[in-house]
């Protein structure tokens, strides 16, 4: 049963009231703590990077439940919410980037540093960057078409739009692009393809949910008027991924993980991205398909009976990985980083009701992301 809209008013406020405090969400699925309910070591503060996974979707479901009710105290607080991550910057703490060797607008961490010879050295990786910066950036996107909203946030947009800019540039030693292949899904006469790389990860393309996150914010920035190139980027981003989305035979697609720059990418030799991870991607791809950015209607329906007839098992349940294998159903929240979906088909909407309702969301950023889809949505 689909939820009202005063009811997932009700629930966004619920869990704001009992969970939300002052201090930056460290978790996707609750406010203190990593996703396995264990304290970070070193602290959330000293790694700020980690907030990417906790405060970012937070941002992001202050924005939506704005956009579902018109109700600005959701702005201010994610304005002021912001702010204390801005001042947690690396640069603005003086905080050194280990593997660059300079210190980066952005927010590091070393719980992701694996490996000879960067174990347990701090960086600021690009997909902590973009989760962090993708809802403000989609915020100055959305005042451009707002007077109100405009005038009413003035200086703070100011500054924010002035801080993205400097994240983006600080990172762009790691773009490249090329032609596109022969084989590419999208290889028009004279089109290119792009990727960017991290230090640490060596000169492979990053995980496409990675640049794509990254990706997310240079497409609302380009789209909020920003530097020429930054439209351009985002469609070059685009089609790097769109040349490596597979059909499959039952009219579905799926990607992995992190496909290299060589093509074909077969159905019989490619390893399907986990389901919360590949959520980043159709968030990109959506806002993509509404800006008229590379991806047609027809990838969007693609996408949409992956998500419908290959992952969902029913009752709230849900493969661990996109082209339906895995059957721990560990990702099921992750149905909200889909949700945007439900712009382009109603029904994706009842599949994020019916996790609430079946088995619910526990709580945390997630728990009030989906709230915030179900208002704007239902």
């Amino acid at each position: 049963m689909r939820y009202t809209k005063a009811e997932a008013v009700q629930t966004f406020t619920q869990v704001e009231r009992d969970e939300v405090t002052d201090e930056p969400a460290e978790a996707y699925n609750a406010m203190k703590g990593d996703w396995n309910g264990q304290p970070w070591n070193p602290p959330a503060r000293m790694q700020p990077g980690v907030y990417a996974w906790g405060e970012a979707h937070l941002l992001l479901a202050y924005l939506i439940q704005y956009e579902a009710t018109g109700d600005l105290r959701y702005l201010s607080t994610m304005v002021r919410r912001f702010r204390t991550l801005l001042n947690l910057r690396d640069d603005k703490v003086g905080r050194l980037d280990e593997v660059r060797g300079r210190m980066m607008p952005g927010w590091g961490s070393v719980r992701f540093s694996v490996g000879t010879p960067y174990e347990g050295k701090y960086t600021s990786w690009t997909v902590h960057v973009g989760m962090i910066l993708y809802p403000v950036a989609r915020l100055v996107h959305l005042a451009t078409k707002d007077k109100a909203l405009a005038s009413r946030f003035a200086d703070d947009l100011a500054e924010f739009r002035t801080a993205i800019t400097e994240s983006l540039d600080a990172y762009e030693d790691q773009w490249h692009e090329r032609a596109c292949p022969p084989g590419s899904r999208t290889g028009g006469a004279g089109e290119i393809e792009g990727w960017y790389t991290e230090p640490i990860l060596g000169d492979a393309p990053l995980p496409t949910n990675q640049m794509n996150t990254f990706g997310r914010v240079i497409l609302e920035m380009g789209l909020a008027g920003g530097k020429s190139r930054y439209l351009d980027r985002a469609e070059k981003l685009a089609r790097f991924f769109k040349n490596r989305m597979v059909l499959r035979p039952d009219g579905a697609v799926q990607w992995i993980y992190r496909p290299g720059i060589e093509l074909p990418c077969s159905d019989e030799s490619i390893r399907a991205e986990d389901f919360s991870h590949a959520g980043m991607n159709v968030t990109f791809v959506v806002r993509c398909y509404h800006a008229g950015v590379v991806f047609n209607r027809t990838d969007m329906e693609q996408i949409i009976r992956t998500l419908k007839t290959v992952i969902y098992r029913g009752n709230g349940q849900y493969a661990d990985f996109i082209d339906g294998t895995g059957a721990t159903n560990q990702y099921a929240d992750a149905v909200a980083f889909w949700g945007e979906l439900a712009a382009i088909d109603r029904s994706v909407i009842d599949l994020i009701a019916e996790r609430r309702r079946l088995s619910p969301i526990q709580g945390g950023p997630c728990a009030m992301l989906a709230a915030a889809l179900l208002a704007l949505f239902s």
